[in-house]
């Protein structure tokens, strides 16, 4: 009997152990090297698939320390009239008042809402990185993150510590963290 490449059994109960091409004879036969091993875990994986993941992954990574600086920026500086930090949360002001909002909807309702937007990034972040164990990261981050940077406004000249930012970074970072979920079988790779 010749090999021609597909396997033949003489009968259904002499059927080879899993993944091991045997001949007619029962015995163990050399494949050729064009024709790919078979593995038990099925067909292997290309590289390039897992190495794109790599450089997605290594780039979130990059743009997560870039949002935390970001962060870290705007909640930090000193605030002032006329600088950056506070054009830039007067044009966010300025687009919360824009937009039709319920009645009773005051300033401190605006700042809730922007700090809940300011770390849901952090919980995108989280997930991407960390997988669905990075909602647990991203719950705790924002925890965290924020009780350190209400503990440091405290030093800063003209910031104030407000006790309900913990609610909104935290909530935010939730927030993110579950949007983030469906995606995160997208950046996992095998290690």
């Amino acid at each position: 009997m010749t090999h021609t490449g597909t396997l033949a059994y003489p009968s259904p109960s002499h059927t080879p152990a899993r993944g091991v091409p045997q001949g007619a004879s029962g015995r163990r036969i050399a494949t050729s090297p064009a024709e790919p091993r078979p593995t038990a875990g099925g067909p292997r994986r290309t590289a390039g698939r897992s190495r794109g993941k790599r450089v997605a992954r290594g780039v979130v990574a990059i743009l997560a320390v870039i949002y935390l600086a970001v962060v870290g920026f705007i909640t930090l500086t000193p605030a002032g009239h006329g600088d950056a930090v506070s054009q830039l949360s007067g044009r966010a002001f300025n687009i919360i008042g824009s937009l039709p909002l319920p009645a009773g909807f005051t300033t401190a309702d605006a700042e809730f809402a922007l700090n809940v937007l300011m770390f849901a990034p952090l919980g995108v972040f989280a997930v991407l990185l960390f997988g669905a164990r990075g909602f647990w990261i991203a719950a705790l981050a924002g925890l965290t993150l924020s009780v350190g940077i209400e503990w440091v406004q405290e030093f800063v000249p003209s910031r104030v510590s407000d006790p309900r930012d913990l609610l909104a970074n935290g909530a935010g970072a939730i927030v993110g963290a579950l949007l983030a979920l469906p995606f995160a079988p997208l950046f996992r790779t095998r290690r």
